[in-house]
């Protein structure tokens, strides 16, 4: 093929490179400001570097589908030179015959050549470039559309104003008096007064409902951290039932136990499994019992300050301490089970006061949480999300406990167990007790008669009752005692 031919060809690829990275350009720019028109009406946050990505895998693909569809081999272009440029097949006939040799093919070969030699290439083939163009310019105005077009509004949910009432006011001036005379540990009772009574001077400058429930939920979850960081039962209880160790299991028990009573039949069990006669069998069995605790506590990896964690962690030291000196013979066995023994009811005596405040922490935790919620009106679905490791962990207090049963007419209520009530508070059964005499949790009975009764019945000796009031207590008592009501 001679020069004229090539000229031609380089002109139409040249054509090709640049109709191709014209379509390129244009797909890549339309892509990214209809990603951006979309991004502004639908609000969702398109970043920056997902653009970049648009705009370039939009052009190198458009780039590549386009040059694939718009190249042209020899053939097509001797085609089209003999059309666009009159040469009545001569081009093609030059093109088809390029490799004969021959004294008519050599003089068609060089009369073809010298025309499109002659011929200029100016204005060839690019006609169809001022389409790509204007693809270019109408995409490159779809980009600057979207980006000065303005994002789409979002109307301000309704924040009602908000003034704090004098109802509630007295309602959360009562929860902080209710805490502050709680039976809580002293170091979360104090710092639960203080949430509350920071959150009664913040809500006095509250204008705003929103600003409301965004104080009252952030001192909710404050509570709920206290009591978790006082609170060591949940997760000390799982891991030992998750151990899946006897003695841990039995241990656990004891602890629910010695919420409310200082003795448990599950740390006695403990205590005869682990006593033994013989000094190497009690030594194997204190030892097997301290790494079985070390194990649960190693599992616990939360607040290792907490009272019920120490009072573990130095059971463990003392039980392996103990193991030692049987072992060694630093000890007879009878002391070594002395010393189980004095251990045991040392480390009882801790366990009851500790998990009583345990109990208090989460009782008294939970009723101020219920309290807010009542007050300022807060619901679930405000509250954030619980941890899966905080519903999985078990508590103290039935916090899924069916209040309307405590608001049932007493028609309703059954007579049993020797008084008058519903699920587990039944009045006038052996339900356990705060004597605030005493000072400790006691049987209802036993405290019944010589003190509640006693001061009822002075009263009515005194003469000041009416005798139809007199007959109200008495048939109450009657109740009370006997599960009985007169006539």
């Amino acid at each position: 093929m001679g020069e004229g031919f090539k000229k031609f060809k380089r002109r139409i690829i040249l054509n090709t490179w640049i109709r191709s990275i014209l379509c390129g350009a244009s797909c890549g720019l339309a892509a990214v400001g209809a990603t951006m028109i979309v991004d502004k009406i639908a609000d969702i946050g398109v970043r920056w570097t997902v653009y970049v990505l648009i705009c370039a895998v939009g052009m190198l693909a458009a780039w590549f589908i386009s040059f694939l569809l718009l190249r042209q081999s020899n053939g097509k272009i001797s085609k089209r030179l003999d059309r666009q440029l009159g040469l009545n097949e001569k081009v093609q006939t030059m093109l088809e015959f390029c490799d004969d040799s021959g004294c008519i093919v050599e003089l068609q070969r060089e009369d073809t050549n010298s025309k499109l030699e002659e011929l200029p290439t100016k204005g060839f083939a690019l006609r169809r470039v001022w389409v790509g163009i204007i693809a270019l310019v109408l995409s490159a105005a779809v980009l600057v559309f979207g980006i000065l077009m303005p994002k789409k509004q979002q109307e301000a949910p309704y924040d009602p104003d908000y003034n704090m009432s004098e109802w509630q006011t007295v309602s959360l001036e009562n929860l902080i008096q209710y805490v502050r005379n709680s039976r809580m540990q002293e170091d979360a009772k104090g710092q639960t007064v203080k949430e509350l009574e920071g959150l009664l001077a913040s809500l006095t400058d509250a204008t705003k409902e929103s600003q409301k429930k965004e104080l009252v939920v952030d001192v909710i979850v404050n509570i709920k951290e206290i009591v978790d960081n006082y609170n060591a039962y949940g997760e000390v209880s799982s891991a030992m039932r998750e151990s899946n160790f006897e003695h841990m299991m039995l241990l656990s028990e004891a602890l629910n136990e010695f919420v409310h009573l200082p003795k448990s039949d599950s740390y006695d069990q403990l205590s005869d499994a682990l006593d033994s006669d013989d000094g190497v069998q009690l030594s194997a069995n204190i030892s097997r019992f301290s790494q079985e605790l070390q194990s649960c506590l190693r599992n616990y990896q939360d607040n290792r300050n907490a009272p019920l964690f120490v009072v573990l962690d130095g059971m463990y030291r003392d039980m392996e301490d103990l193991s030692k000196k049987i072992s060694s013979n630093e000890c007879s066995v009878e002391t070594g089970r002395a010393d189980l023994k004095e251990l045991f009811s040392t480390v009882s005596d801790e366990l009851h006061v500790v998990m009583s405040y345990e109990y208090e922490n989460e009782s008294t935790g939970n009723y101020a949480v219920s309290e807010l919620m009542r007050i300022f009106g807060i619901t679930d679905s405000d509250l954030p999300a619980t941890s899966e490791k905080d519903e999985e962990s078990p508590g103290l207090v039935d916090d899924e406990k069916n209040e309307d049963e405590d608001k049932e007419d007493d028609d309703d209520k059954e007579l049993s167990d020797g008084g008058i009530g519903t699920g587990e508070l039944i009045f006038g059964s052996d339900d356990i007790i705060y004597h605030p005499d005493d000072e400790a949790y006691v049987m209802y009975g036993e405290v019944l008669n010589d003190y509640y009764l006693k001061k009822i019945y002075e009263k009515l000796i005194d003469g000041n009752v009416s005798d139809e009031m007199r007959d109200y207590i008495n048939n109450y008592l009657d109740m009370l005692i006997d599960g009985s009501a007169r006539d």
